[in-house]
Order: C-alpha cells, then sequence, then structure tokens
C-alpha cells in the first residue's frame, strides 16, 4: 500500500490530507 500512497500523504499531516483530500 505504501506504493501505492505517495509519501505526503503518510507524512506528520497525514491526518490533515486525509481528512481533506482536496489539499
Amino acid at each position: 500500500m505504501d506504493s501505492e500512497i505517495p509519501h505526503s500523504f503518510w507524512k506528520p499531516g497525514a491526518k490533515l490530507r486525509v481528512e481533506h483530500p482536496s489539499f
């Protein structure tokens, strides 16, 4: 799954990214 999802998604701000995919 790591390969499918960019590193940015798993960064410290992952929670914010997950909640707001628009970013």
